[in-house]
């Protein structure tokens, strides 16, 4: 007799047969929820192009009419099997009905990838887990490093000693993004295997497109000789966005005769847009700063080649798609110290800046201008996509579910 707690054994691994449960709960195309959504969608396709039968369990939290999803239908979205159960209200993502499913569904699968730290629907996973005997692989996804420790520290501490402790320690192993977040989250994990893979990035979709670069500055109005500063993701006070009105001033001083424009590109929270938008007209000029709240990927794409250079000014990222996607798409990024993705796209395009101080940034951009050096170059995106092309990166992925799933778990 198998006892709880333990799981069932693959006694012949093979690369393609696999049955994976990816549990997350807000899934694409609710792209407002930042980079989490991307990746774990693209990991997920990529795994069912590789022939392993791929289930997702989430929510419609984020879900707008034309995105035409039945709430707790199950549909096929690119390969993969999706139910996206009925978000209920109340504070933060809550679903019955996920709950159940999870608990219906878990021993039915060899693995489960899960991506939700700190939410109480993972409750209900991990419990069904358990009862199943399947292996849990967390993805913390910057969810136990120190920023997001800062954020309610007290309910966070209170939530961790009563439940997401035991959660960590009874899973099976761990995936990070990045080095830095896979060292900053080694306290909270009980000798359990690991890997660092970095999210994968499609070649066919993340490329540069020139002519679509200049209709779309032309559209926008912007003259070619505008210099072009770009941002994508949340408008969010983690993101640093503060810092850069004073950045642009200086950065305006040193090209006297240019306009400067900055485009953020993502979901306004907290009040951020309004703020940045205040300073930009005080500090630089009325229609430097245009906001698009949401772009689907080919357009994006679009934006990241029309781009001059990309900034990341963030406190903390655990790995900082959008970063990665501007450099797949030729465009230079611009990152803090505290971007995980920084060691895979160093030496690619990517360039680091060591703090916050505005001057620091202005200095970095005025250097990457006046160098004419805006523009990735096919050696360096080759480089980039070796290190973090989709194919190798859910491959990796896969193999260490393996080694997992070919392991009992010791009780």
């Amino acid at each position: 007799m198998v006892p709880v707690g333990a799981w069932r054994v693959r006694t012949t691994p093979s690369p393609y047969d696999l049955k994976i449960l990816h549990f997350i709960p807000v899934y694409a195309p609710a792209w407002k929820f930042g980079g989490p959504v991307r990746s774990v969608s693209a990991l997920a396709e990529e795994q069912a192009r590789q022939g392993h039968k791929v289930t997702v369990l989430t929510t419609n939290a984020g879900m707008t009419a034309a995105d035409g999803i039945i709430p707790d239908k199950w549909i096929l979205r690119n390969g993969v099997d999706v139910c996206y159960c009925r978000q209920e209200d109340g504070f933060g993502i809550k679903s019955t009905s996920l709950e159940k499913r999870v608990k219906d569904r878990a021993g039915e699968f060899d693995i489960m990838h899960l991506s939700a730290i700190w939410h109480p629907v993972a409750r209900a996973a991990h419990n069904a887990a358990r009862l199943g005997r399947v292996p849990v692989i967390v993805s913390p996804r910057g969810g136990l490093g120190p920023y997001a420790w800062q954020r309610r520290r007290w309910l966070k501490k209170i939530y961790y000693d009563l439940f997401e402790r035991a959660h960590l320690k009874a899973a099976a192993g761990f995936h990070f993004t990045s080095s830095s977040e896979a060292l900053e989250s080694a306290q909270f994990i009980f000798r359990q295997p690991a890997c660092v893979v970095p999210n994968g990035i499609d070649e066919s979709l993340w490329r540069r497109n020139e002519l679509a670069a200049i209709d779309w500055r032309a559209a926008q109005g912007f003259a070619k000789s505008d210099l072009l500063l770009l941002y994508v993701g949340r408008l969010h006070h983690k993101k640093g966005l503060e810092i850069l009105p004073a950045t642009l001033v200086k950065v305006q001083l040193a090209f006297p005769g240019q306009r400067l424009r900055l485009v953020l590109v993502g979901p306004n929270e907290n009040g951020t847009l309004q703020q940045l938008e205040k300073e930009m007209v005080r500090a630089v000029s009325p229609g430097c700063l245009q906001w698009i709240p949401t772009l689907p990927a080919v357009a994006l794409a679009t934006v990241y080649s029309a781009a001059d250079i990309f900034l990341m000014p963030s406190f903390h990222e655990n790995f900082g798609n959008s970063a990665i996607e501007a450099l797949a798409c030729g465009c230079v990024s611009l990152v803090s110290a505290e971007t995980g993705c920084f060691e895979f796209g160093d030496g690619c395009g990517m360039k680091s800046v060591a703090t916050h101080d505005s001057d620091q940034w202005a200095d970095a951009i005025t250097e990457i201008f006046k160098s004419g050096r805006n523009v990735v170059t096919g050696n360096e995106r080759t480089k980039l996509f070796s290190r973090v092309g989709l194919r190798a990166t859910a491959t990796e992925i896969v193999r260490f579910y393996q080694t997992i799933q070919t392991k009992p778990k010791n009780i």
